[in-house]
């Protein structure tokens, strides 16, 4: 379809009713920069099927019954959204082919817990959404221990949370701007709980069930 199209640098196959894409469809395609194949059904894609496209700098997958990403190497892309999709487990494997990626949107899926080592070779990760899936108890205090620029951590509306790690998350925050944790069932704050974000300018509690706020959070050694 595209053999005689070798210009392009963007796709939009969105709002369709898509439920696969033919492995060499974007092949010939080697000055692609960014593809948007959002809502339609796809329920998977196969590993090679970007393999041609070293400019590829975005892709958005969103609203597909996706479960994985895995086995798919996109190693220049800096924006991957697969929010409301099907994700439900993630492993130490799920991103190992993009890892210059800035900004990931997970939202709106079904996952219930985050490995500690899922974003370990993302070390130019800017951006992250978690915000409104189905993640139970505190989260591993060193899921973000690799991430020295991350800028935004977006946790809301996973009410099923219940706490921050008691000695803060793990690494070095010095670029973190924003950390929205609004309507996770948070019961406390522990002293620890926001260490190392010195720098931090957006911090959104709402929607919590905090009954007491020690003044030690907001005071500066």
């Amino acid at each position: 379809m595209f053999r005689n199209l070798t210009t392009l640098i963007y796709i939009n196959f969105a709002d369709n009713e898509l439920t696969e894409i033919p492995n060499e469809i974007f092949a010939p395609l080697l000055d692609l920069e960014e593809v948007n194949l959002s809502n339609n059904k796809i329920t998977s894609l196969t590993p090679e099927i970007f393999k041609n496209n070293s400019e590829l700098t975005e892709l958005n997958l969103r609203n597909n019954p996706l479960t994985t990403v895995s086995g798919i190497s996109i190693p220049n892309l800096l924006r991957l959204d697969i929010s409301q999709c099907a994700f439900k487990n993630l492993d130490s494997e799920s991103f190992v082919g993009f890892t210059h990626l800035r900004n990931l949107n997970l939202s709106r899926n079904s996952l219930t817990s985050i490995p500690s080592d899922v974003f370990k070779l993302m070390k130019k990760l800017m951006y992250i959404d978690l915000s409104n899936n189905n993640l139970i108890g505190q989260i591993p205090d060193d899921v973000f221990l690799y991430n020295d620029e991350i800028e935004t951590i977006k946790l809301e509306n996973n009410p099923m949370m219940e706490s921050l790690p008691e000695d803060g998350f793990q690494g070095e925050f010095s670029e973190l701007y924003q950390l929205d944790v609004s309507n996770c069932g948070i019961t406390h704050l522990s002293k620890n709980a926001f260490k190392g974000m010195d720098h931090l300018a957006i911090l959104n509690l709402s929607g919590n069930k905090i009954e007491f706020i020690n003044l030690e959070h907001w005071s500066r050694s």
